[in-house]
């Protein structure tokens, strides 16, 4: 699949934990569904006929389009839990980072940016106290955008890859905090469904082109985020797919440490710098490597 193909396949999924060392879990979650085809229903032909079948050639085209879809999804990193230390917040949560994600690539799916989004969630709530914009769920307060690090506890450099016409676009997650009271099975439906709801607005669309545009000026990225392009209906598609749970280690193992600082800081109400946390905050934070500090 080249970046700049259009790709469809609706289909009811689950969430499934993807953990090398553990067991798989499974979560119900149903999306709409579709009407079944009918194309096979009226057999009854007695005679060949004569003209191309438009039924067939767009049964094709669709199951073209769907092969190559199949690897397009949601995908979730969830973290250690954290650990039983004081926090200093009135509501504590923990973070988990979320991806649309092709993973026959290993990438994020190159319209998808989560800069985007948080500022787009940030600016509407903000806007929605003074009566500017509607107000939207409250799952999307407080959302981030990060990058992913390139190696796994190594440097903070951002990952990157390569389109197929040669541009190099860095890897970003949003990172979602969730009350440490719930769960990642229920929570991240959940979650999803409340944004399927938002992105369906016009507003929401004709935003999301607006704030793609201001950071990348490219002709086939803004066809893809218009109101009726591409980009929409692969949401529609990767939130009715499985949605795939890599578990992680430390948090270095996805995030820079920068991030890290940001995501420990919001999480327990302490201060940015390491050399404040206590010890079991730095191990929860930097793993192994927490003694650096």
């Amino acid at each position: 699949m080249t970046d700049d193909e259009v790709v469809e396949k609706p289909n009811p999924g689950k969430i499934i934990h993807d953990n090398e060392s553990g067991e798989k879990g499974f979560c119900s979650f149903r999306g709409k569904g579709v009407p079944p085809d009918q194309s096979d229903k009226n057999q009854n032909i007695k005679e060949e006929p004569n003209f191309p079948s438009l039924a067939l050639n767009q049964y094709l085209k669709q199951k073209s389009k769907t092969n190559l879809q199949d690897s397009i999804r949601w995908k979730a990193y969830l973290f250690n839990p954290p650990p039983k230390v004081k926090m200093f917040v009135k509501n504590p949560m923990t973070y988990f980072g979320l991806d649309l994600a092709d993973e026959d690539k290993d990438r994020s799916y190159w319209t998808h940016k989560p800069g985007v989004w948080e500022n787009l969630f940030a600016g509407n709530i903000e806007m929605a106290k003074t009566g500017e914009a509607q107000p939207i769920s409250p799952v999307f307060d407080g959302i981030l955008s990060a990058p992913v690090c390139a190696v796994p506890n190594g440097p903070s450099d951002t990952k990157a890859f390569k389109t197929a016409k040669g541009h190099f676009i860095q890897q970003w997650i949003m990172l979602v905090p969730m009350p440490t009271d719930e769960s990642y099975s229920v929570y991240i439906p959940q979650l999803l469904q409340e944004f399927h709801n938002l992105y369906k607005k016009t507003y929401i669309k004709s935003a999301y082109k607006i704030g793609v545009s201001t950071i990348i000026k490219h002709d086939g990225m803004s066809a893809q985020v218009s109101e009726d392009g591409n980009y929409w209906t692969i949401l529609n598609d990767a939130t009715k797919e499985e949605v795939l749970c890599h578990t992680c280690g430390a948090l270095p193992d996805v995030l820079t440490d920068y991030t890290i600082r940001e995501v420990v800081s919001k999480m327990f109400g302490v201060m940015k710098d390491p050399k404040t946390w206590s010890e079991a905050l730095k191990a929860y934070a930097f793993g192994e490597e927490f003694e650096q500090f």
